[in-house]
């Protein structure tokens, strides 16, 4: 029996597109908890959102896999879930600044897609490169917060940890099945800030456990 790399590949990459919307669940969970989204940079939930819109462009215009097709929305749709969290839990903090750049990004969305009943191609990898250059700089805003105020209150350990899995599992994938460069490249980019975050919750463990556990929250309070 002949081992079939690209049918494993194939599946994997079900496992990936799943990965990265379910690694949102626990960051949800965790702002619910907190009745909080203070832990996270409003420029990374910005340029999060503005990569997976133009990463669902790029999956549909040029016809990736399956997995992504199905998948790549549920994960925009999961990051719209943070930013309603977002508005929600602090309306009067810079709310109307961070609406008007939502109403920008779909915007510029809107002309991608229009221009890709021209020339689908030419518009998905456009969308690919933006996706993949919006995923590339979106977790820098975060991990300079987190450099700078000494903490990873508010930020999930499992959202982190699921993202960097999915990322390395993208990036063998994209190898094997000669994705096209976007995809091996996010992989890769995904694959280097987990490294940097997991060193972040290290340094800062004491409040990554004060963030998860209530009750030591409370002592360190008083």
């Amino acid at each position: 029996m002949v081992f079939d790399f690209q049918s494993v590949a194939y599946y994997m990459t079900w496992v990936v597109t799943t990965t990265y919307f379910v690694a949102f669940i626990p960051q949800i969970f965790l702002n619910y908890r907190l009745k909080s989204t203070a832990g996270l940079s409003d420029a990374m939930l910005l340029i999060y959102f503005a990569s997976y819109a133009t990463e669902v462009s790029y999956v549909y215009l040029l016809g990736l896999p399956l997995s992504y097709r199905t998948m790549m929305p549920f994960g925009l749709v999961a990051v719209m879930g943070i930013i309603l969290q977002r508005l929600y839990y602090a309306p009067s903090y810079g709310s109307k600044k961070f609406i008007n750049v939502l109403y920008c990004i779909l915007g510029a969305v809107g002309i991608i897609l229009i221009n890709g009943f021209y020339d689908r191609t030419v518009a998905g990898r456009l969308a690919g490169w933006i996706a993949m250059g919006g995923f590339m700089l979106a977790y820098i805003p975060q991990l300079v917060r987190v450099h700078m105020t000494k903490s990873v209150h508010g930020l999930s350990l499992l959202f982190v940890f699921m993202l960097g899995m999915a990322c390395t599992m993208e990036f063998v994938a994209a190898l094997i099945l000669g994705l096209p460069f976007p995809s091996l490249a996010n992989g890769f980019r995904g694959i280097l800030v987990n490294i940097i975050f997991s060193v972040q919750f290290w340094m800062y463990k004491k409040t990554f456990v004060a963030s998860e556990n209530p009750i030591l929250e409370e002592t360190q309070l008083q």
